[in-house]
């Protein structure tokens, strides 16, 4: 569990920095247009907000994200501050896009924040809507830039693509935050379950003396041969029950009942090949004897216990013989 929370951690700080990657090469991308069209004001501001990101970025760069987390809420208000000249100027300007920008703000908490500090930050985007609309009246006619034809057209389409741009990447992340959560919540209920069938049930001493059990019986009868036999057939074998069973093999070998059988019957199938069997033999034969009905399944279980596919171990066997 431990493992998965720093996995989190380490994925929520790799959001933060693309974020910043991101927000850079918007900034970049404006300050770029706003100096070919040598737009006043814009082309100053865009660029200082560009730079000040640039140095703000060491801080996730550096710092743990349980650090990064605290400034999260301080950076959000800061950059809700800094859009706030943009957007109102924009407005007085007849520019209605460039409020998208706010509305990304409360969609980006939701990979940091629970529900109900995301509804705050959404009431304090609408809040600063309702002053933009409120001071825009009050901005000096001198000091409203009136755009070009073309250059509303241009710059609603970077203002478009770029939101949409860090829309999707928000998406992509929160979708990302969301399964890893779920595969943690999952692990807590798996845990709690087992840890309850724990304590209904005698120490872990008599698991492993029940698993002793378990071995003794699986070596001498070799019931893995037989492809139908199941762990009702084991627990009925060693007077026990399945869930104590399937405890014991968890316990003792880290593996459910399935892993267990496979891999007694790769060892048999290996110590069949180790003796040249397959000389004498066909692989039908030998994986059927071990108690595989199918090669597909055979080859697979091979391969994922071993590390290599059967043709190739035999490959291997014959280059030691041959040396």
């Amino acid at each position: 569990m431990e493992h998965d929370e720093v996995y989190l951690e380490k994925t929520l700080k790799k959001i933060c920095l693309g974020y910043f990657y991101l927000v850079i090469l918007v900034f970049i991308s404006f300050s770029i247009y706003y100096l070919y069209e040598n737009i006043s004001f814009f082309k100053y501001y865009s660029t200082s907000i560009a730079i000040t990101h640039i140095f703000l970025f060491f801080i996730p760069y550096k710092l743990e994200y349980k650090f990064i987390k605290e400034l999260i809420s301080v950076y959000l208000i800061f950059i809700s501050i800094a859009l706030y000249p943009f957007v109102t100027l924009y407005w007085a300007a007849g520019q209605v896009t460039v409020f998208v920008w706010y509305l990304l703000i409360p969609f980006a908490g939701l990979i940091f924040f629970s529900t109900r500090t995301v509804v705050y930050w959404t009431l304090y985007i609408l809040f600063l809507f309702c002053t933009v609309f409120i001071v825009s009246n009050f901005i000096p006619e001198r000091y409203v830039i009136q755009f070009e034809s073309y250059q509303s057209s241009v710059l609603n389409i970077i203002t478009i693509v770029c939101c949409l741009g860090l829309a999707a990447y928000f998406i992509f992340s929160l979708s990302r935050v969301n399964h890893i959560k779920m595969e943690i919540l999952k692990k807590e209920r798996i845990n709690k379950s087992l840890e309850k069938v724990v304590d209904d049930v005698e120490d872990t001493e008599k698991y492993l003396q029940l698993y002793d059990s378990i071995e003794e019986y699986i070596e001498n009868e070799k019931p893995y041969c037989d492809p139908n036999f199941t762990i009702t057939q084991l627990a009925t074998a060693v007077n026990s029950n399945i869930t104590y069973v399937s405890k014991a093999i968890r316990i003792s070998k880290d593996v459910n009942f399935n892993v267990l059988m496979n891999t007694y019957r790769i060892n048999m199938i290996k110590d069949m090949l180790d003796k040249g069997y397959h000389n004498t033999f066909t692989i039908k034969h030998i994986y059927t004897s071990a108690g595989f009905k199918q090669q597909t399944t055979f080859n697979k279980v091979f391969k994922q216990i071993e590390g290599i596919t059967p043709t190739d171990y035999i490959k291997s066997l014959q280059i030691n013989t041959n040396q």
